[in-house]
């Protein structure tokens, strides 16, 4: 096959691939049925830290002001709602984030994560529920948009919003597999 043929094929799968990408929905989907409560939790206080956030290679950039601004929006829009009875403090601070830049598709795809150091306060008792902080770490999930690389089909900020939710999820996880943890004595 000629160099020609082999520029044509690269081509034609680029197309392919950024058309498949445009198709495809979103990575998570928006919860429709109601909050289920976490023992008696209720949200207190909400810190989030971000100007210590260290970039990973090949990342695109992204501001403190911007982490700090996508974690304390979801965080806010999943437990703000919590109706308990007992308020709880959260520290979060943004430890390493990487939005994957533009790569070759199939051969070299970076892939985005991001890393969150997570402590909750019992606010009557003045102390932590947790004896040491938490770290949740996610790397972006393989889908339609992510499989060419999500640096050629998603903005920085569609990376950040992605994995932030899905960081929140594994955080909710963790407070509902300790649940007895929130429990007005």
């Amino acid at each position: 096959m000629t160099l020609t043929g082999h520029w044509l094929r690269a081509v034609l799968f680029a197309a392919i691939s950024l058309l498949l990408a445009a198709c495809a929905g979103p990575l998570t989907e928006t919860p429709t049925e109601a909050v289920k409560p976490i023992g008696d939790f209720k949200l207190g206080i909400l810190v989030v830290y971000a100007e210590n956030a260290k970039k990973g290679p090949m990342s695109r950039d992204a501001t403190p002001d911007e982490l700090k601004t996508a974690v304390e929006a979801e965080m806010r829009k999943r437990f703000g709602g919590l109706q308990g009875k007992k308020f709880y403090n959260i520290s979060v601070a943004v430890d390493v984030y990487a939005l994957a830049r533009t790569g070759i598709p199939i051969l070299l795809t970076p892939k985005s994560a991001l890393a969150l150091t997570v402590n909750i306060w019992d606010d009557a008792k003045q102390k932590t529920i947790f004896d040491e902080d938490k770290q949740f770490t996610t790397v972006e999930k393989i889908s339609g948009r992510s499989l060419i690389g999500s640096g050629l089909s998603m903005t920085a900020d569609e990376q950040l919003h992605e994995l932030v939710v899905l960081t929140v999820d594994k955080i909710e996880a963790y407070m509902r597999e300790n649940e007895s943890l929130f429990i007005a004595e």
